[in-house]
Formats: C-alpha cells, structure tokens, sequence
C-alpha cells in the first residue's frame, strides 16, 4: 500500500488541472477534519478566493516596482540629488536580492500562511512609511488593497506542510546565511564602486574605489566556496547549475532582468518634460502587460505542454521592443510611447514564466524547490546589477554630453544644477534647455541601445534549453484518453 501510494505521489501533474490545487509530495494543500482526520477537498469557491488573494499581493508588487520606477527622478529632484535617484531602485532591488533566497526556508519554519503573512505585514509597512512623505498618493491608494489580500490569505489560505523531525530552531540554523552574506556583500561593494566611480566622480584608482572592488573580489570568492562546500542547505547549489537546462536557464533570467523599466520615467520627465504622474500613465500598461504575459504562458503551457517554443519567441518580442525603445526620439508619435512598452512587459513575464517551468521540469522532484529559489536568486541579482550599471553608465554619459554643450565660466555649476534636479530645466534659457534635453536624451538612448544588445544575449541564452515533457498538460490528457479508449475494444475482445 505505502509503495503504490509513493508512486501515486510521484506522478501528479507538474501543471495541474485547472479545477483542483496543484499538490506535491512535500506539500498537503488540503486541510484536515478535525472530526475523523479525512483529508477535506477545498471547494471551487474556495479555491478562487485564494488566487485573488494571492494574485492580488503578486499585482500590487508588480505596481508598486513601477511605482518606484515612476517616481525616482521626482524624488531625486526634491532632494537635489537627481544623479543619484538609481540608488533608490538599487536599495529596493538589493534587499529582495537579500531576502528571496532566505524566504523559502523562512516558510518552511512559519508555514506558507505565516510566512504570506509576514510578507504582506512588512509590504504593507513599508508601503505606508513611503506613502506619508510629501505628494506620495501613488504608494497611499495600494493600502486597501494589501489588506483586502491580507486578510484573503488570513482567512482562506491553509496549505499544511508534513510533519518533521527537525524542530523550527533547527531548520533555522539550516539557512544559508553565510551564503546570503556573502552574496550581498559582493553585490553591493561592486554597485557602491560603480556608483561612486559614476555618479560622484572617484578615479578607478581612488583607494575607496580599488577597496570596495577588492572587497566584491574577496566576498565572491568566500559565497563560491560557501555553496561549493560549506553550507549545509546552499542558496545556490552548484550541482544544479553543472546542468545545461538549469545554467541556460538561469544565465538568460539573469540577463533579461537588466530592466530597462528605471530608464524610461527618467526619458519621459527629463525629454518629454512630463509629469510623474504623466509618466506613471503610460507604465501602466507595462504593468497590464506583465500580468497577461504570465497568465497567458501558464495557459499555452498548460494547453500544449510544451514550453521551449514560446521561450525563444518571447525572447524575440524582447529584442523587438528594446529595438523600437532604442529608436525613440524628438519626432516620436505619443501613441508610440504607450504601445512600445507594452510587448517588453508582455514578453518579459512570460519568459521569465517559461525558463521558470523549463528549469523545475529539468531537476528532480526533491530539487523543485531549490530551483526555484536559483531562478529568483539569478533574477534579483540580474536586476541589481542592470538598474546600477546602466543608472551608472547613463549619468557617465549624460556628464560628457553637457560638458560637450555646455561652456562657459559657469558651465560646471549649471551642469551640476541638471544633473542633480530634473525640474531645472523647464527654467533654463532656451539654448540652455535645448542642451540639457539633447544631454538626456543621447544618453538614454544609449542605454537603450545597450538594452537592446542585452536582450539578444538573453535570446541566445535561452536556446540551450531543451523541452521535456511537462506532465498534466491537456495534451497529454487528451493522448492519454485517446490510449484508453484504443485498448477498451481490446480489452473486451479478449474477454
């Protein structure tokens, strides 16, 4: 009995049938009776309020990324310091750089409700510390919604783990904190020495300079040996990443989360001269597109069982919207603005989606979740580092450009005025304005130049993952119905 029972558990479907929760060996969705212990199925209603509950908190983080996004060049001019705003997306990324890969075992010592719960609690905390500084409405209005998910996932979530032997104290002591460290001690030193060579001017031979970089150096090294041979529960296994689908996979999330998303809010209130608001509007398509491109590569997976197709392709849409971004300039339609955002978000989620399902069908069941962790980890780290490298190289760029068009006994502390608060240059004498625009606007173009290179590497990264079967396709359904009704007539003959 127990050995049928293991293989039953062995074969569910990695992508399940639309009516029931997906469930796995190391996770019992459905909750207990507490009269005879019989496993309860959860109803349909049931099931549908928990994905609002869910789908709710996974929208309002996607809104609340472009709202940081929107508002970085504001922020930055309200406090003077506008050549450093890509510090603002570099925090916020950087401490979900920290925190993601330690938040899967985290759940296992809270449970998955507690854990939602937590998370929810510190968003919502957050978001309203950020929303009580001046003219912040944008992160205000995201309240009522975060506790109408709160209190979903507080009521109708109940997803029971199996029982244990290891005490919550000693899953604890498992985490990879080390690893953690390490990790974002090696981030972080590299982006501060990019930014103070950048931003603030330092020499790349600057003692503070040649420090930090040596710090990032010494601090790589320690995380690699850390996940090679120390930590008993790594964040990044190397085992996994010695195979081809799990590196393609996670190389091209690490390269197609150098987002682009930080850049544009800056093109639109620097070039276009438009509001924060203004500019949040014509994101917020992005933020549409980003929820259909996943909804959309759960259903085509789900429907064909097949996943490296829709990969490639989406990877190319990528590049075609990176391409059309890079082309933007003065005599841009407006219409143009909206729309060509809106296949870099379509796109961009469902790859991310797609490489996601190709690495956990290319691991062992015991491993699902540990690659899972890896995709994360690679992305967080991927947007790290593209939103303070391509911030870093833009106002390297945008230096050299004013200094080339603006001269004069004054030139440096006008330049200094444009890059430090974007709201100047509506003031600025017409020659002075037209410079600071023509500034801003080669030098973003650059970075999306360089954007757009980056999307056809992550294209060519993401050709090396092989398809494999993806159990519990409608696909497979049908073949498997298709079998079954074959062999009846065989089945009776032999009779």
């Amino acid at each position: 009995m127990s050995e049928t029972k293991t293989d039953d558990s062995e074969r569910r479907s990695l992508l399940a049938s639309s009516s029931r929760l997906p469930s796995y060996s190391s996770v019992d969705p459905a909750p207990l009776d507490a009269s005879d212990g019989k496993v309860v199925e959860p109803s349909a209603r049931d099931i549908r309020w928990v994905l609002a509950g869910l789908w709710s908190a996974v929208f309002l983080g996607a809104l609340d990324g472009t709202i940081v996004a929107t508002l970085l060049a504001p922020i930055g001019s309200d406090f003077n310091k506008a050549h450093q705003a890509s510090y603002l997306g570099t925090s916020y990324l950087l401490s979900v750089c920290c925190f993601t890969p330690l938040y899967g075992r985290l759940s296992d010592i809270l449970g998955r409700k507690g854990a939602m719960l937590l998370a929810l609690s510190l968003f919502t905390t957050g978001t309203a510390l950020c929303g009580v500084r001046r003219r912040r409405f944008a992160f205000l209005f995201q309240i009522p919604f975060l506790a109408l998910s709160f209190v979903l996932v507080a009521l109708k979530v109940n997803v029971k783990l199996p029982a244990q032997q290891r005490t919550p104290r000693e899953k604890f002591m498992r985490i990879d904190w080390f690893g953690s460290t390490t990790l974002v001690s090696t981030v972080g030193t590299l982006l501060l020495a990019i930014s103070l060579k950048s931003s603030e001017g330092y020499e790349w031979s600057d003692p503070i300079v040649c420090g930090l970089l040596g710090m990032s150096l010494v601090s790589c090294v320690a995380f690699l040996w850390v996940e090679a041979c120390w930590a008993v529960e790594p964040v990044m296994p190397m085992r996994l990443l010695l195979q081809r689908t799990p590196l393609a996979s996670s190389i091209s999330n690490f390269i197609v989360a150098y987002s682009m998303l930080y850049n544009i809010p800056l093109y639109f209130s620097a070039v276009r001269a438009l509001t924060s608001t203004d500019s949040g509007m014509r994101l917020l398509p992005h933020s549409v597109a980003l929820s259909c491109g996943s909804v959309f590569a759960g259903w085509y997976m789900r429907r064909t069982g097949k996943f490296w197709s829709l990969t490639v392709c989406t990877a190319l849409i990528i590049l075609g919207a990176n391409i059309a971004i890079s082309t933007w300039n003065e005599n841009t339609p407006g219409w143009h603005l909206w729309l060509d955002v809106v296949p870099s978000g379509f796109g961009v989620a469902s790859f991310i989606t797609t490489t996601l399902i190709a690495l956990i069908a290319a691991v062992k069941k015991e491993d699902m979740a540990i690659a899972t962790g890896i995709s994360y980890l690679f992305r967080t780290t991927g947007q790290v580092l593209g939103v303070s490298l391509s911030g870093a190289f833009m106002q390297a760029q945008l230096l050299s450009n004013l200094r080339e068009r603006i001269r004069g006994p004054d030139a440096e502390e006008i330049i200094r005025q444009i890059r430090h608060s974007t709201t100047i240059i509506p003031t600025l004498s017409p020659e002075l304005r037209k410079a600071a625009v023509d500034s801003y606007a080669l030098s973003i173009r650059t970075v999306f130049i360089c954007q757009a290179v980056v999307a056809f590497l992550a294209f060519l990264a993401s050709l090396p993952i092989e398809e494999r079967p993806l159990p519990g396709s409608m696909q497979e359904q049908e073949e498997q119905n298709k079998r079954r009704q074959s062999a009846a007539p065989d089945a009776e003959s032999a009779t």
